[in-house]
């Protein structure tokens, strides 16, 4: 299946113009059309972005685990006494 995604495609009164790349091959398209969204140009910043991450690498450094000592029993998981 071919597809081809375009963002901001701007109207000119009521029509609206695609152009496709050279090969694309399909004779008949489906066109969904949907109204542009301010939330879609809200970018994350780099910065945010990074503190963003380093929240959660504090966050999960309180779930610390030791399973060194750890030994599965697979007859223990079908136990059913």
């Amino acid at each position: 299946m071919e597809a081809v995604r375009k963002k901001r495609v701007r109207r000119t009164g009521r029509q609206v113009t695609v152009e496709l790349p050279d090969d694309f091959k399909a004779e008949e398209v489906d066109v969904i059309i949907l109204p542009s969204t301010e939330e879609d140009e809200k970018a994350i910043s780099k910065t945010e972005l990074a503190e963003w991450r380093k929240s959660l690498v504090e966050e999960f450094s309180k779930f610390n685990v030791d399973l060194s000592n750890f030994k599965f029993n697979r007859d223990e998981l079908y136990d059913r006494a």
